[in-house]
């Protein structure tokens, strides 16, 4: 049993109707259970698909966009014989179309020219049997020229979009494409793009078209039906008016960000590590620029030496151009170099004196020991004899996790202060500054300050 209808805004009109009895206008909602907030699906043009209808379920919901200059037709099958449908139409609040039955295999919707999203809501009568339904959208004009030639797609040879890597690509992926007469959905089908292949990019608009080169002209694909691949960031840009025209538009392209060390005499600092204790790998002359690639998001611009990635202060250059456009890319966290078992640090009695170094974890170097001498103490009162005070003060991410103190007992935290005896024949004690095991990720530059009390 089937049914034809033409909608027009608000208003219905019948055509050919046959078996009158399964045209029941309005009393779509009231079958069963269906829910009120049936999510969405965005039903596009000139694209059949198949539903799936599980056991149990009640109702599916698609929109879809009217064209303003030509009629849409909206086709419905059962492909179960077993699996009679029903349908309503509503374009905002208002219900334009229902056809509900218990034998309806076949539904037909005519959309005159008129502008706006539709709703379609479906439903499978029978809701104790699965099945699928053949949904279809389309102008109904087939296209009048030969299939698009295109190419296969080496396997391994697409590139993420807007990275460098050739000309600009349109790929289908696992779907064939229509390929449009105009960037606009519902203009006629130029051609249909193959799956698994693309086409070369040359034009983009507002309204998340691209214009692409085939065998018989150019035409166009929407985003939403593939993926992009290649170079695709300085793509010219045409924008669609109100009616689906095109007006071109000269859009200025941005200049790529620039570094320059403007002093005249010092060099300036790359390090591996956006981090002023990273380690220096190079450096930018006086008067010399770098582009860079990257941004840290904290001040830092990433370039790349020798396909290594390096990092540079936006302190102590002159940036020019786009920069704030940069991609943003998160570091990886600084490690400490390895060093010495035990760094040895000696002080005059009466003088004061400080020692710095990093420490870092998970990788790195996470424990130094420390050796610290008192020297020049007498052998006989009163300068046989001195206390000191010493405070650890800490910098950088995890400073919170550094414990220190007596190797065998590392306790103390971060700005702590301890106060040590120091004798002729006793003048010596080590300590231990360390990241525990099970510390948080971590990068901390350490000084340790060693003070006589008077």
């Amino acid at each position: 049993m089937s049914a034809n209808m033409m909608i027009s805004g608000k208003m219905i009109t019948f055509g050919a109707i046959l078996a009158l009895p399964a045209i029941i206008v309005g009393a779509f909602l009231t079958r069963g259970n269906s829910p009120d907030n049936t999510p969405l699906q965005r039903l596009r043009s000139d694209r059949a698909i198949d539903i799936s209808v599980p056991l149990g379920q009640w109702e599916q919901a698609y929109a879809f966009l009217a064209d303003d200059v030509i009629p849409m037709t909206l086709t419905l099958d059962s492909q179960s014989p077993n699996l009679p449908l029903n349908a309503e139409i509503r374009k905002g609040d208002t219900i334009v179309a229902t056809v509900d039955g218990d034998s309806v295999q076949h539904a037909a919707f005519t959309i005159v020219p008129n502008s706006g999203f539709y709703q379609l809501h479906l439903q499978a009568n029978n809701h104790l049997a699965p099945g699928s339904i053949h949904l279809a959208y389309d102008s109904g004009i087939l296209p009048d020229t030969a299939p698009l030639s295109v190419q296969d797609i080496p396997p391994g040879t697409q590139t993420d979009p807007g990275l460098a890597g050739g000309e600009c690509r349109f790929n289908s992926g696992a779907n064939s494409v229509n390929v449009l007469t105009e960037p606009r959905l519902g203009a006629a089908v130029l051609g249909v793009l193959s799956p698994e292949a693309f086409l070369p990019v040359h034009t983009m608009t507002n309204n998340r078209a691209y214009g692409v080169e085939t065998n018989v002209g150019t035409g166009w694909v929407f985003a939403a039906d593939g993926t992009l691949s290649g170079n695709c960031i300085n793509l010219p840009f045409i924008a669609i008016d109100a009616v689906g025209g095109v007006t071109p538009q000269t859009i200025p392209q941005p200049t790529p960000c620039q570094l320059r060390n403007n002093n005249n005499t010092l060099r300036v600092n790359v390090r591996s590590t956006p981090n002023l204790n990273a380690s220096i790998i190079s450096y930018l002359n006086p008067g010399a620029v770098m582009n860079p690639v990257v941004q840290s998001g904290d001040g830092w611009y990433g370039v790349d030496i020798n396909g290594q990635r390096a990092w540079i202060s936006g302190t102590v250059v002159a940036q020019s151009g786009d920069c704030a456009s940069l991609p943003i890319e998160a570091p990886p966290p600084p490690v400490a170099p390895p060093d010495v078992p035990i760094h040895l640090i000696e002080f005059d009695r009466d003088e004061s004196g400080q020692f710095s170094d990093v420490i870092s974890y998970p990788a790195g170097d996470r424990e130094d020991r420390i050796q610290l001498n008192i020297v020049n103490l007498a052998l006989r009162p009163p300068n046989n004899y001195r206390e000191f005070s010493l405070t650890l003060i800490c910098d950088g991410p995890g400073s919170e996790f550094v414990r220190w103190g007596l190797p065998q007992n590392p306790t103390l935290t971060c700005g702590s202060t301890v106060t040590l005896p120091f004798i002729n024949g006793a003048n010596s004690e080590v300590f231990s500054i360390i990241m525990p095991e099970g510390s948080g990720p971590a990068f901390v530059a350490y000084t340790l300050l060693t003070n006589p009390v008077l």
